[in-house]
């Protein structure tokens, strides 16, 4: 598709349509028109939209901004944009009006908002499903996960020692959980404290600066019984593997976990409920949480 932007004159227009006649080749799903701030263009915006399905044969959606805007003005602007054969708007709330930092509700307008989410179910703070990390059909998706995965008796341990890029072992994690006078139980969630998040969150060098768990790890989380664990990094490989040995258990052992935690150094050597629940995505890889330690 097509974004225009409404000219501010005739010269302006003329170009548009110049520019959207050559497009035409392209077989554009469709074309839009956004509409200025406060509805600054909203009759340039109508009356483009119409010209464009009208003369070039594209289909056509029209922004519209409600912001400022009487429902009795909303209403108008589509009864225009029908008579005109348009079938396709995006209604949008729009920015507070110019000068203003809040939204301040119009009489005769609406007050309430809601924003559309488009996210993947591996981005934010998320937690795998089996079907992520097994390829067999039969691997469940997120939503047919046992909730019971999720929440449960949990731990931290500190392994910010380890250095980005390199590899955190099993004689590291055991000397972690002296360090930490905690108790790794059977059943267990246990979180591994990197200091990634600490160290690097909200830069570019945080999805690639981090140590990963090895082999020798691997076998160390499903010697000690866990249900699951998590890491406050992009993941618990690390970033130069080619192998991914902590994923491949997991497909391996049906061991699920949680990426991009954040906080966790306050959690060191803590007993606590760790709950990090996915949303009920059908067929989902994975998804993001809210991940909660109740102490």
């Amino acid at each position: 598709s097509f974004e225009f932007f409404p000219p501010k004159d005739a010269e302006g227009t003329a170009r548009l349509f110049e520019t959207a006649a050559e497009l035409v080749r392209y077989e554009p799903a469709y074309v839009s028109v956004t509409y200025g701030a406060g509805g600054s263009t909203r009759d340039l915006t109508v009356e483009l939209v119409g010209r464009i399905q009208r003369e070039l044969g594209l289909d056509a959606m029209a922004h519209l901004t409600c912001v400022g805007a009487r429902r009795e003005e909303l209403a108008q602007v589509l009864e225009a944009l029908h008579e005109r054969g348009i079938e396709n708007v995006l209604p949008l709330r729009g920015d507070p009006p110019k000068g203003e930092t809040t939204f301040v509700p119009v009489e005769g307008g609406f007050s309430y908002a809601s924003r559309g989410l488009l996210l993947s179910d591996h981005g934010p703070t998320h937690v795998d499903a089996l079907s992520h990390l097994d390829p067999r059909p039969e691997a469940p998706s997120i939503e047919k996960m046992a909730l019971e995965t999720f929440y449960g008796s949990a731990t931290c341990i500190d392994v910010s020692h380890a250095a980005p890029r390199t590899y955190i072992s099993a004689a590291m994690l055991d000397a972690a959980v002296d360090t930490a006078r905690t108790e790794v139980r059977p059943g267990d969630i246990l979180l591994f404290y990197t200091g990634t998040f600490n160290r690097l969150g909200g830069t570019p060098d945080y999805c690639f600066q981090y140590p990963g768990l090895d082999e020798s790890a691997a076998d160390w989380i499903v010697a000690k019984g866990l249900k699951a664990f998590g890491v406050d990094s992009p993941s618990p490989d690390n970033p130069i593997s080619r192998t991914y040995p902590i994923h491949m258990m997991c497909r391996e052992q049906g061991i699920t976990h949680w990426e991009n935690l954040a906080n966790l150094d306050q959690l060191v050597g803590k007993r606590f409920t760790f709950i990090g629940f996915p949303l009920k995505i059908r067929a989902g890889t994975g998804s993001p949480v809210r991940a909660v330690a109740v102490l």
